[in-house]
């Protein structure tokens, strides 16, 4: 089995777009940070030194998770509006409320939409607001999420062509599942959904040719339920006996998988590198 290491992957990609010149360089990149989750402050930490490297300005502003909806989407707003701010993201997931709670006495949330909702789409370097998502989906956008954008650097790197092939898609989330989902239904022979919840998800891998998890259960895909040759995609992220793990277990997939992204160092950093490409694509870049 060969292991793609995404750092290489994605050292590669921003290499090149360091070498790219040009006005975008001279604009920033704005960064939202909604309460004080240390994971977020981590994945933000890494995006500012892809950004150093890049030599992009790249501002994190922090909000209290204290804040309303409208006072949170205002500030984006005022924030992103001059023509010197070239793109913007809020950290995701965001918190809950600490102000209050609702009347059935559970914690009051964000409105996660609406916030990123206030990044206009020439701005949204995520593709996670309504408008931005509504033209990657129709093929009209000028972007796609950094995960579809890192997964398809992933297959060429493999040398993989996704037509003909049967691709499983494990879980449906919002950033990772539903989008890869929308890409393979317009590049595989054949899409399957799972949530690999029950037996029968699991025996649905065994027909997959390829195969992308970001269910967040480590260890959770194991040699036994994928097929000789099968192509592993790693998006998963958790913790296994202290250590940070991904959906498959690399180790028992050994001898059966052809091609296996690993976690950490697999998808992470190629999906970071590309949210730079898309920043370099909304300010003028091809």
């Amino acid at each position: 089995m060969h292991i793609v290491d995404g750092t290489i992957l994605a050292k590669r990609i921003i290499d090149e777009l360091a070498a790219r010149g040009g006005a975008w360089k001279e604009k920033f990149c704005a960064a939202f940070l909604i309460g004080e989750n240390p994971e977020s402050i981590s994945f933000l930490k890494q995006k500012e030194s892809v950004a150093k490297v890049l030599g992009l300005d790249f501002r994190t502003y922090r909000i209290a998770d204290t804040a309303s909806n409208d006072e949170v989407r205002k500030f984006i707003g005022t924030t992103v509006r001059g023509s010197t701010c070239g793109g913007a993201l809020v950290q995701l997931p965001l918190p809950a409320r600490t102000s209050g709670s609702k009347a059935s006495g559970g914690p009051e949330k964000f409105n996660e939409q609406a916030i990123v909702n206030a990044i206009p789409k020439d701005k949204d370097v995520d593709c996670l607001s309504e408008s931005s998502l509504g033209g990657f989906y129709t093929g009209r956008g000028a972007i796609s999420p950094p995960p579809v954008a890192a997964l398809e650097a992933i297959l060429r790197e493999m040398k993989c062509d996704p037509s003909g092939k049967n691709v499983v898609v494990a879980g449906r989330g919002r950033l990772i599942g539903m989008p890869i989902i929308h890409y393979f239904l317009r590049h595989a022979r054949t899409v399957s959904s799972v949530y690999l919840e029950h037996e029968d998800d699991m025996r649905a891998l065994k027909e997959a040719d390829i195969i992308v998890s970001g269910v967040g259960k480590p260890g959770l895909i194991t040699g036994q339920h994928i097929k000789a040759g099968a192509i592993l995609i790693d998006f998963g992220y958790g913790r296994r006996g202290g250590k940070i793990s991904g959906d498959v277990d690399i180790e028992s997939c050994e001898k059966t998988a052809s091609f296996c992204t690993k976690t950490p160092g697999g998808t992470g950093p190629v999906v970071v590198a590309e949210l730079f490409e898309n920043f370099y694509r909304l300010n003028g870049g091809i």
